[in-house]
């Protein structure tokens, strides 16, 4: 379903700290960042319809150019968005918030990834329909959720012991 607001990924340090949420509000997506200096959120029209698989895609450039695509496709954009702060985000979350009484997302997430470079469209159009090599340039994190159980997801980009998991809703 796409109707009513949920995030697909959230990573801050609690309700409104440090936030970065890439989420799906009546069926529209939307790129949230509370940064040190601010907060902006960018966001599309009615752009996704339910009932078959999406890829949705957010970027933000060290100069604070934000750009959302469905399916390999810019369907927003948007300037002047404070960068994170950069502060550990201990809480992480896939298909929920951490607010409380925020709906959980409904629809399935195949895979996550978070990179430290801003991808362009035709990188994100070429990788889009495939499982990455866990080496690439620039991957930070690498949810692929076939852990098969649980509602800890491990990144494949860390060696196993250590903490990098993220919750699922």
């Amino acid at each position: 379903r796409v109707e009513g607001a949920a995030r697909v990924i959230e990573l801050g340090d609690g309700p409104d700290k440090h936030t970065i949420a890439l989420g799906i509000t009546d069926r529209a997506v939307s790129l949230f960042v509370l940064g040190s200096t601010g907060s902006r959120q960018i966001s599309s029209n009615a752009v996704l319809d339910g009932g078959r698989w999406l890829h949705i895609a957010a970027t933000l450039s060290g100069s604070g150019n934000a750009t959302l695509y469905v399916n390999g496709a810019v369907v927003a954009s948007g300037t002047a968005v404070p960068l994170p702060s950069q502060v550990l985000r201990r809480y992480c979350y896939l298909g929920k918030s951490s607010k409380i009484g925020d709906g959980l997302l409904r629809g399935r997430l195949a895979e996550v990834r978070i990179f430290s470079v801003v991808r362009t469209a035709a990188e994100l159009r070429s990788a889009m329909n495939q499982a990455l090599p866990e080496e690439v340039s620039g991957l930070l994190r690498y949810y692929r959720l076939d852990e098969g159980s649980g509602s800890l997801v491990m990144d494949r980009r860390v060696p196993a012991g250590q903490d990098a998991g993220a919750r699922a809703g």
